[in-house]
């Protein structure tokens, strides 16, 4: 198996390189067509189709998919199994990533069942339960004092010997998490919207690639928080229109530091404020018709409680699909008998 850039140069997908030449992210879709019929078996942890319970919000009934229920306990297992069963095929024994939240969860939960050597570089100031779940694995932990990013640039530095499975450059993670399209078409519940919170898109792309190559793809629709949203900046940018005035910040305008502290720290899942496939994410966007929104902190915190006290508990990195869901429905952005999905991306048990 080979990567792609866009020029169509080859990469060895084994190999140590995690990006084209040029600096630019691999191809995805060659990838995730490739695998669209797998002919390697499947390192498993348990992952079963993860189930669709009805939520009223606001006067609305909502389907959501409950991807906390993956075995480490978010969607992030869908594109970990699939790198580290790629990887097991190909005879990678060791690799290295950086997260501190359920990415690094996923990929160590993973490995440790195919028998793959893992290392997980993190920030020194990480806590809480998901840095426990990964250590509990087996994992190497490689604490860096710093900023997110200087956890970032040790991994880029240590795929000079191991390999990098990063959950933002390869395109095998999202040949895993596209495989959630083929599992809702499965379940005979494809929607016509769709509304998920976004970050580095791993989960956007992979459903934006998943359903483009059944033909259809449903609307999607990204959720970010203010102070942490440069999706919704560039989806409007590209618009040349400002955002909704309920979200309080002009489009082109930055936000303080204070802000981008606060919505890192209400959801560190989507917390990114430059996107290696930022403009990747935006194009799948406008091609299925869907949207960007960002919501303030308090209304992802108020919309994580609405489903809690409907028996269905997730981290707030989820509830800001649910606020952006109760925004763009309030602007009058779904049709009275539209089908929308939201999804609900990681436990919250694991902050």
């Amino acid at each position: 198996m080979t990567f792609l850039d866009a020029a169509g140069n080859q990469y060895p997908a084994d190999g140590l390189a995690w990006r084209a030449a040029d600096g630019t992210p691999f191809a995805l879709q060659p990838i995730i067509d490739a695998l669209s019929e797998i002919d390697f078996p499947l390192v498993s942890i348990g992952e079963s189709p993860t189930p669709l319970v009805p939520v009223r919000l606001a006067g609305r009934e909502y389907q959501c998919k409950l991807e906390f229920r993956q075995p480490s306990g978010s969607f992030k297992d869908r594109g970990a199994q699939m790198v580290v069963s790629a990887l097991k095929h190909l005879g990678v024994s060791a690799v290295v990533e950086d997260s501190s939240g359920n990415a690094g969860a996923a990929l160590a939960t993973c490995a440790a069942a195919a028998g793959i050597a893992c290392t997980i570089v993190i920030p020194r100031s990480a806590r809480g339960p998901v840095v426990t779940q990964i250590g509990m694995t087996g994992a190497r932990l490689l604490r860096v004092p710093g900023p997110r990013h200087h956890a970032t640039e040790l991994a880029q530095k240590m795929a000079g010997e191991l390999y990098y499975a990063s959950h933002i450059y390869n395109p095998f993670f999202y040949a895993g998490t596209a495989r959630l399209a083929d599992e809702l078409i499965s379940q005979r519940s494809v929607p016509d919207t769709i509304v998920l919170p976004v970050g580095n898109g791993t989960l956007l792309l992979g459903l934006y690639h998943g359903f483009k190559r059944r033909g259809k793809v449903p609307r999607l629709m990204a959720g970010q928080l203010v102070g942490m949203d440069p999706i919704t900046q560039e989806f409007h940018r590209r618009a040349g229109e400002a955002r909704p005035r309920e979200q309080r910040v002009a489009s082109h305008s930055r936000p303080s530091a204070r802000t981008a502290r606060l919505a890192a720290r209400i959801a560190p899942g989507i917390a990114a404020s430059q996107p290696a496939r930022l403009h990747e994410i935006v194009d799948a966007l406008q091609d299925c018709s869907g949207a960007a929104v960002s919501v303030e902190a308090p209304s992802a915190i108020t919309a994580q409680r609405s489903l809690a006290k409907q028996g269905i508990y997730v981290e707030s990195t989820s509830g800001v699909a649910v606020a952006a869901a109760e925004v763009l429905d309030a602007a009058g952005q779904f049709g009275a008998n539209e089908r929308v999905m939201i999804i609900l991306t990681g436990s919250g048990l694991k902050r």
